[in-house]
């Protein structure tokens, strides 16, 4: 016999249950734009469709516009799924029977959906042809993957510590591609073919470091003007970027480029003597003189002068002034040079002190630095007259000339033809 006391007279809900197994492991980072294989999941009892759903904030809120899937077949229970751009540090996904929702499951850590960044500029390739250049301003270039937040940059050369990048500590990234940052590149401790960048962030899924890339000096030569005068003293000054330790000088002497020094500072200046003694062996006039400088351990690092003038030098040594040379007489007119390219000079005289110069004495004579010159008849009563020569050819831009120091004077001179020793004749 069965006695029954009592009824039940409220529904009974039955309903099955939802494990979500991936992702659920502590510290998974995934990244924008991948794809993640896969979220996967346990169902227990006759569950036909589930929802997939994302939170931003550990699961506080679901919002619509976060939704993974909908009506999705819970069988086979896996979904590949292509990352969406939503960083965050604080994400889960909920699994949910799409007609009891009441029945779900969340991930049981926390993941992070990150971005990245490809550095584009500059390159190995790219600085091969067109390397930075030290002290100045160039362009660092980035694409970004992921709605990233601001970037910190670095540098390091030949691989040694990471150097913070002056102004570059909150770089915002707000274009996918072509991303730019003006880097003006240090002055010292830079020049390398082995330097990089790096871009740090909370937002990225690593840091990124850019390939090798070459920064070089420059050097740049201040103006060498011009005319000088064989024997003079130049002072080179140039302005140097980057560390490109000493400096290569040389000079072109209107033939050939010569080298003066490989040991001028790398700041300068330098001083160029237009001597013939060593080491600047420089001995030509020309009108076409330039002058190089450029790193000693790098000649691509240089900069060269435009054409300058150097004339040669004539001095003359006699006459040297209050001489009284007699017409018929011959004296030696004399004189130094510098210019060994000089091979002919012209010798006139002046009759007014200089003023003018009207009598040529020889229109071209070897330039021996000596003269036998025969004494014209041209006499003048006072010390009024000056010798001038002039190097050859007279109108070449480098062309010079000298006039002597002092005046002098050409005279007579009387000589007794009758009585003389032969005569006989006595006077008294």
């Amino acid at each position: 016999q069965v006695s029954v006391s009592g009824i039940q007279t409220n529904a009974i809900e039955v309903k099955g249950s939802l494990v979500l197994n991936t992702p659920s492991a502590s510290g998974i980072e995934l990244e924008v734009n991948q794809t993640y294989n896969a979220i996967t999941w346990t169902k227990y009892g006759n569950i036909i469709n589930v929802d997939l759903d994302l939170s931003l904030n550990g699961g506080t809120t679901y919002l619509p516009g976060n939704n993974i899937a909908t009506s999705l077949a819970s069988t086979p229970s896996t979904l590949t799924w292509a990352v969406p751009d939503k960083i965050g540090a604080n994400l889960v996904i909920r699994v949910k029977d799409s007609n009891n929702s009441n029945v779900k499951a969340v991930s049981l850590n926390p993941f992070a959906i990150k971005g990245s960044v490809a550095i584009t500029a500059p390159t190995t390739v790219g600085t091969t042809g067109a390397p930075f250049i030290a002290n100045q301003s160039h362009n660092i270039i980035w694409d970004r993957n992921g709605s990233i937040g601001n970037l910190v940059f670095y540098y390091n050369v030949n691989d040694g510590a990471w150097v913070p990048i002056a102004g570059a500590g909150a770089v915002p990234s707000p274009l996918a591609t072509g991303n730019t940052f003006a880097w003006t590149v240090p002055n010292d401790n830079i020049v390398s073919t082995n330097v990089k960048i790096k871009m740090s962030g909370p937002d990225l899924l690593a840091d990124v470091i850019s390939e090798p890339f070459i920064v070089k000096g420059k050097i740049t030569l201040n103006a060498v003007a011009g005319p000088y005068i064989l024997g003079d003293n130049v002072s080179l000054t140039w302005t140097p970027n980057g560390d490109i330790g000493n400096v290569k000088v040389e000079y072109f002497d209107g033939t050939a480029w010569n080298v003066i020094t490989t040991t001028a500072p790398q700041n300068g200046p330098y001083t160029l003597t237009l001597d013939a003694q060593a080491p600047f062996l420089i001995t030509k006039a020309t009108d076409i003189a330039q002058v190089r400088v450029s790193a000693a351990s790098d000649p691509a690092v240089s900069s060269t002068s435009g054409q300058f003038i150097v004339k040669p030098v004539i001095s003359i040594t006699s006459p040297a002034g209050n001489e009284a040379w007699v017409v018929g007489t011959h004296h030696n007119i004399t004189w130094t040079h510098l210019g060994t390219n000089i091979a002919n000079v012209k010798i006139e005289y002046s009759k007014d002190s200089g003023v003018n110069y009207n009598d040529t004495i020889t229109a071209s004579t070897t330039n021996t630095d000596v003269f036998d010159w025969t004494i014209p008849d041209d006499i003048q009563a006072v010390k009024n007259m000056r010798i001038k020569i002039s190097t050859l050819p007279v109108a070449a831009a480098y062309a010079n000339s000298s006039v002597s120091t002092g005046l002098f004077q050409i005279i007579g001179a009387l000589q007794m033809a009758v009585p003389d020793d032969t005569t006989g004749i006595q006077w008294r």
